[in-house]
This record gives structure tokens, sequence and C-alpha cells, in this order.
């Protein structure tokens, strides 16, 4: 085998190894490990979007199983290190009114859990905001306040991966006409 091709099979040995990938395409042998470098620290950094079905279909409403989540727009990631921390709203699923939402956070490819374990009526926004945070706006009720017409301003609340764990910048707002807690599903 010529030094070019051994190179090559050793680059995509390590890659395949690393991530579990099958059927890479091929590249240059001079390209290849800054691409494999790339791929790796891709793939290792942030869950897949199968990933985040399954965890959020996991998590069900306490008292009625019948009731899920389903991830809903996009993630969100940012830097988090060498690993980077990823947000998504998961929407309660089925659902007639879009209403019932948390939010999944992961770190690389870890899931950490909620933002609460009581659902929100209204998630207004999810972002990256600077550098290894990452903000949640909440749509903010006030008492007497029907589910589609918040009269607060909405609240903020950042989350960072500190000191070995998910930390928030204070409690999201909660609701008393929504006192709907979550679990997960036993597995069986």
């Amino acid at each position: 085998m010529n030094e070019s091709r051994r190179a090559w099979s050793g680059w995509a040995a390590v890659v395949i190894a690393a991530v579990g990938l099958v059927g890479l395409t091929a590249a240059p042998p001079a390209a290849a490990s800054a691409h494999a470098l790339q791929t790796v620290r891709a793939l290792a950094g942030r869950p897949t979007r199968a990933a985040m079905t399954r965890e959020t279909a996991r998590t069900v409403e306490v008292g009625d199983t019948s009731e899920h989540f389903v991830p809903s727009g996009r993630s969100v990631t940012t830097k988090d290190g060498p690993l980077a921390l990823t947000a998504v709203v998961g929407q309660r699923f089925p659902t007639a009114d879009g209403y019932g939402q948390l939010v999944f956070f992961w770190r690389g490819r870890t899931f950490l859990g909620w933002d609460s374990i009581y659902e929100s009526v209204s998630i207004v926004r999810v972002a990256r905001w600077g550098a290894h945070t990452i903000r949640v706006t909440y749509a903010h009720y006030a008492s007497g306040d029907a589910a589609y017409d918040p009269s607060l301003k909405p609240v903020s609340v950042d989350y960072r991966w500190r000191g070995g764990r998910l930390v928030a910048s204070r409690t999201p707002p909660s609701l008393s006409f929504l006192d709907q807690s979550v679990e997960f599903e036993p597995a069986g």
C-alpha cells in the first residue's frame, strides 16, 4: 500500500471509530486531517435531531402519558469550551392550541434536562446570547390573563453551564392556570 493511501486509511479508521460514521466520501490526504478534525468536533459537539426527538418523546405529562413533546423549531447552540450547549423548544403533542412548552437542554450530546418541571404556556424565543449563554424569553401573564393574551412584559432567563451543572439566571415565570408538571416516561 502506498504512503498516501495508508495515511488516508488510518484517518478514516480513526474518524469511523470516533464518531460511528460509515461511508465517508474520499478527500485528498492533505485535506483529510483538517476535515476530520472539523467533522469530529461538529458531531461530538451537539445532539442530532433524532436524539432531540427521542428525549422530547420520553417526556410526558404527569397523569397523562398520552401527552408527550416534540421538537418545535430550530435548535440553538452556543460554544461551551470543547462542547456545545444546545437548546430546543419542546411542544406538547398532541395539542389543539399550541400551548404547553418546555426547553430541552444538551451539553455536547448529553441530555441535561428541562428549563422547568412545569410547562410554560408560551416560549417567545430561544437565542444564543453571547458566548456560553442561551437566553429563553417567556410570555408573562398576570392573574386573569387569557392564554392567548399575556399582559405583562416578556421575561428572559439566561442559561449557562457553570460548575458542572446548568444554571438559570432566574426562575422562569409560572402560571396558576397551567399547573401541568412533566416526567420521563418509564422505560419498558
